[in-house]
């Protein structure tokens, strides 16, 4: 029974893993634009590759940057708690 509770562990780690690892993974293609150029060709075109990121304020009064880390860092078993 003991090793029946240790396999289902091992399995669930495993699992959480592989998941992990998919998910965190640049895209497929993400940076072939950039592929093989230098100078002002590469920042051409990796500018076109983040040109539509959202932008957020170092500080102020709505949602910054600190509060993004915040929410980021925080421990999802414990709210009181950063990683």
């Amino acid at each position: 029974m003991k090793n029946t509770h240790y396999l289902k562990q091992i399995v669930t780690i495993i699992i959480f893993f592989c998941t992990l690892q998919g998910f965190s993974q640049i895209p497929v293609g993400y940076y072939d634009s950039s592929s093989g150029l230098t100078g002002n060709e590469l920042k051409s075109a990796l500018h076109q590759t983040i040109n539509n990121h959202i932008e957020f304020p170092y500080s102020s009064s709505d949602k910054d940057v600190w509060d993004i880390l915040k929410e980021a860092d925080r421990d999802p078993t414990n709210a009181n708690n950063v990683i």
